[in-house]
């Protein structure tokens, strides 16, 4: 079954995201960026929360990094907070993941 991935840098957000991606009846998983943000995503629902290794504090910077974490599972949506980093995060994903 195809994976709903969330990300957004207001932990917040990142919370609704999830309850979105569980409307789509399939797992939700959450990104982030840092150990602060895993342990505040703990609680939020999703089926699993995904450290990406050596993040940068420069958000669009880890495009790379969560387009190869995507390539290599069962994406059906990535869902990304829209806030300017969320923003400036899709659209170098977009471009990393060529859609």
């Amino acid at each position: 079954m195809s994976t709903t991935y969330v990300y957004s840098d207001n932990n917040a957000l990142a919370r609704e995201l999830v309850g979105l991606g569980r409307t789509f009846q399939a797992p939700a998983s959450a990104i982030a960026l840092s150990a602060a943000e895993a342990d505040a995503l703990g609680d939020s629902g999703a089926d699993e929360v995904l450290l990406v290794e050596n993040a940068s504090a420069f958000v669009g910077s880890n495009a790379r990094g969560i387009a190869e974490l995507l390539r290599s599972s069962d994406v059906g949506v990535v869902a990304v907070g829209a806030t300017a980093e969320g923003r400036d995060l899709a659209a170098r994903l977009a471009g990393y993941l060529d859609c």
